[in-house]
Protein backbone atom coordinates (compact mmCIF):
# COMPACT_ATOMS: atom_id res chain seq x y z
CA UNK A 1 0.00 0.00 0.00
CA UNK A 2 1.52 3.08 -1.49
CA UNK A 3 1.06 5.64 1.73
CA UNK A 4 -0.11 9.19 0.51
CA UNK A 5 1.50 12.43 1.83
CA UNK A 6 0.15 15.90 1.37
CA UNK A 7 1.77 18.18 -0.97
CA UNK A 8 2.53 20.50 1.14
CA UNK A 9 5.03 17.99 3.01
CA UNK A 10 6.79 16.82 -0.59
CA UNK A 11 10.48 16.70 0.37
CA UNK A 12 13.35 15.84 -2.04
CA UNK A 13 15.52 12.53 -0.68
CA UNK A 14 17.28 12.14 -3.36
CA UNK A 15 18.96 13.33 -6.68
CA UNK A 16 21.03 11.45 -9.01
CA UNK A 17 22.29 12.53 -12.69
CA UNK A 18 21.65 10.18 -14.80
CA UNK A 19 22.93 12.09 -18.50
CA UNK A 20 24.36 15.39 -18.61
CA UNK A 21 22.00 18.47 -17.04
CA UNK A 22 19.55 15.26 -16.61
CA UNK A 23 18.62 14.79 -13.12
CA UNK A 24 16.19 11.32 -11.61
CA UNK A 25 14.82 12.93 -8.30
CA UNK A 26 13.23 10.96 -5.50
CA UNK A 27 10.91 12.13 -2.62
CA UNK A 28 9.41 10.89 0.21
CA UNK A 29 5.85 9.51 -1.07
CA UNK A 30 8.28 7.18 -3.33
CA UNK A 31 8.00 9.29 -6.13
CA UNK A 32 10.49 9.74 -9.09
CA UNK A 33 10.73 12.42 -11.80
CA UNK A 34 13.41 12.77 -14.73
CA UNK A 35 14.20 16.84 -15.27
CA UNK A 36 16.30 17.95 -17.72
CA UNK A 37 17.50 21.42 -16.34
CA UNK A 38 19.95 21.72 -19.00
CA UNK A 39 17.51 22.79 -21.41
CA UNK A 40 15.80 25.14 -18.99
CA UNK A 41 19.03 26.62 -18.02
CA UNK A 42 20.10 27.23 -21.96
CA UNK A 43 16.41 29.51 -22.09
CA UNK A 44 16.61 31.41 -19.26
CA UNK A 45 20.44 32.71 -18.93
CA UNK A 46 21.05 34.53 -16.21
CA UNK A 47 24.26 35.55 -14.74
CA UNK A 48 23.53 33.77 -11.36
CA UNK A 49 23.23 30.50 -12.98
CA UNK A 50 24.78 30.47 -16.02
CA UNK A 51 28.33 28.73 -14.76
CA UNK A 52 26.05 25.71 -13.95
CA UNK A 53 26.25 24.87 -17.71
CA UNK A 54 29.74 23.08 -16.96
CA UNK A 55 28.77 19.90 -16.44
CA UNK A 56 30.99 19.10 -13.84
CA UNK A 57 29.94 22.25 -12.04
CA UNK A 58 26.43 21.63 -12.14
CA UNK A 59 27.17 17.68 -10.52
CA UNK A 60 29.15 19.26 -8.10
CA UNK A 61 26.96 22.58 -7.04
CA UNK A 62 24.04 19.79 -6.60
CA UNK A 63 22.76 19.61 -2.82
CA UNK A 64 19.74 18.31 -1.47
CA UNK A 65 19.49 20.24 1.92
CA UNK A 66 15.84 19.67 4.21
CA UNK A 67 14.25 18.61 1.66
CA UNK A 68 15.29 21.40 -1.18
CA UNK A 69 17.45 20.40 -4.16
CA UNK A 70 19.32 23.59 -5.43
CA UNK A 71 22.93 24.33 -6.66
CA UNK A 72 25.18 26.73 -5.32
CA UNK A 73 26.02 27.74 -1.78
CA UNK A 74 23.86 30.84 -2.23
CA UNK A 75 21.34 28.74 -4.07
CA UNK A 76 21.89 30.34 -7.37
CA UNK A 77 19.42 27.90 -9.18
CA UNK A 78 16.33 26.16 -7.04
CA UNK A 79 12.78 26.00 -7.74
CA UNK A 80 9.61 24.81 -5.49
CA UNK A 81 9.78 21.01 -4.35
CA UNK A 82 6.24 20.86 -6.37
CA UNK A 83 7.64 22.36 -9.43
CA UNK A 84 10.45 19.01 -9.14
CA UNK A 85 7.08 16.71 -8.12
CA UNK A 86 5.16 17.88 -11.33
CA UNK A 87 8.19 17.65 -13.65
CA UNK A 88 7.90 21.21 -14.43
CA UNK A 89 10.21 24.02 -13.47
CA UNK A 90 8.21 26.81 -14.56
CA UNK A 91 5.47 25.77 -11.91
CA UNK A 92 3.03 25.25 -14.60
CA UNK A 93 0.48 22.55 -12.90
CA UNK A 94 -2.61 22.33 -11.09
Amino acid sequence: MKRRIARKNIKVISAKIISPFVVKIGFNDRTKQIIDFGKWIKENPHEAHDYLLDESVFQKEMIIDHGDLYWGDNMNLGFPTLNYYHSDLDGNYD
